[in-house]
C-alpha cells in the first residue's frame, strides 16, 4: 500500500514538474517575441505532452497589448490542436481560437478563422458555434470567410442572419460568399441562384481561381454537376501555367485539381495536402472524364470545410 501511495506521489511530482516546464518555456518564448524575435516556435512547445497545461496558459496571452504576441498564441494553440489525435485538446484549442474573434487586429482574426477551417466539426462545442454565427453580421472583419465556417458547421440557427447579408449593402464577396454557405447548408433557393449565375459567366482563369474553390466548398451535387461540365468542355480558356507559353488550355485541367480531394474514390491519387500526384495531366484528365461518364453519382467528402 505505502509503495502504491509514494508510486503516486512520485507521479504527481513528475507531472507537476512538466507543467511547470512547460509554462517557463512559453513564458521566456513569448518575452522574446514581445522584445522583437522572429524565432520559431520552439520544438519544446510544440511537441510537449502537458498539451492541455500548454493551452491553458496560453489563455494569459489572448489580452496581451502586444498583437504579435497574441498571434503567437493562437498559432500555437493551431498547431498543437490540429497535431493532436485527443478530442478533449482539440476542443480546447478550437475554444481557444474561437475567442480570438473578438480580438482588434484584422490579421490575428485572418488567422484564427483558417485555423478554426483546419478542425473537425466536431471538435467545436456549442459555444464555439454560437460565436461564430453571433460574429456574422455586414460590418464584420473577413466577414466572408466566417460566413463560410457558419455553412460548413450546419448553423441552421443563423440561416436568417446570413440570408441578412444578402439583402444587406455588403459587398459583393460577402453577399457570394454568404450564397455559398447557404448552398452549403442545403438551401435550394441559393443552390438555384448560384446555378443561374454560372449559367452567364464567361469562363477563364479569373474564374477558375477566383470562384471554382468556393463551389467545390459547397459540396453540393448540383455545382459539383456543373464543374463536371468544365471537366468536359473542349473549350481552351485558360492560361497555361508555363510563363513561356501563350497557348491556351482547358480550364478542366484546374477543376479537375480543384475536385480531387473532396471525392471519394476519384480515379487520381493526391498526397497529404490534397495535391495531385500525376505526370500526365492530359492522359489524368482523359481517365477523369472518362470515370465522370461511368459515374452518374458518387459521394462528396463533406466533412471538411
Amino acid at each position: 500500500m505505502r509503495k502504491i501511495i509514494y508510486q503516486l506521489a512520485l507521479m504527481a511530482i513528475v507531472f507537476q514538474t512538466q507543467a511547470q516546464s512547460i509554462t517557463k518555456s512559453l513564458d521566456q518564448y513569448m518575452t522574446q517575441v514581445r522584445g522583437g524575435s522572429y524565432d520559431p516556435i520552439p520544438s519544446k512547445i510544440l511537441k510537449t505532452k502537458e498539451v492541455a497545461t500548454l493551452l491553458t496558459e496560453l489563455n494569459r496571452y489572448q489580452q496581451d497589448t502586444v498583437p504579435k504576441v497574441r498571434a503567437k498564441a493562437y498559432a500555437i494553440a493551431k498547431s498543437v490542436g490540429q497535431q493532436s489525435n485527443q478530442a478533449s485538446i482539440r476542443s480546447q484549442a478550437v475554444g481557444l481560437l474561437t475567442k480570438g474573434l473578438q480580438d482588434k487586429d484584422s490579421g490575428i482574426i485572418d488567422a484564427v478563422m483558417e485555423g478554426l477551417s483546419g478542425f473537425a466539426v466536431q471538435d467545436f462545442a456549442a459555444q464555439d458555434k454560437e460565436t461564430i454565427g453571433q460574429y456574422i453580421d455586414s460590418t464584420a472583419i473577413h466577414l466572408d470567410t466566417a460566413l463560410k465556417l457558419a455553412g460548413w458547421l450546419q448553423l441552421g440557427a443563423y440561416k436568417s442572419a446570413i440570408g441578412q447579408i444578402i439583402q444587406s449593402d455588403a459587398s459583393f464577396t460577402d453577399k457570394w460568399a454568404a450564397r455559398l454557405a447557404l448552398c452549403r447548408m442545403g438551401d435550394q433557393q441559393s443552390t438555384a441562384y448560384l446555378l443561374t449565375k454560372l449559367s452567364r459567366a464567361p469562363m477563364d482563369d479569373d474564374f477558375v481561381y477566383d470562384f471554382v474553390p468556393g463551389l467545390v466548398y459547397t459540396r453540393n451535387p448540383e455545382i459539383f454537376e456543373y464543374l463536371e461540365g468544365i471537366i468536359q468542355s473542349d473549350k481552351a480558356n485558360c492560361m497555361s501555367a508555363d510563363p513561356d507559353s501563350n497557348k491556351k488550355i482547358l480550364c478542366g485541367y484546374r477543376v479537375m485539381e480543384y475536385i480531387a480531394p473532396v471525392i471519394i474514390d476519384f480515379p487520381l491519387p493526391v498526397d497529404e495536402f490534397g495535391e495531385l500526384m500525376v505526370a500526365d495531366y492530359e492522359q489524368s484528365l482523359q481517365e477523369v472524364r472518362a470515370w465522370l461518364d461511368q459515374h452518374d453519382t458518387y459521394e462528396i467528402r463533406k466533412e471538411g470545410f
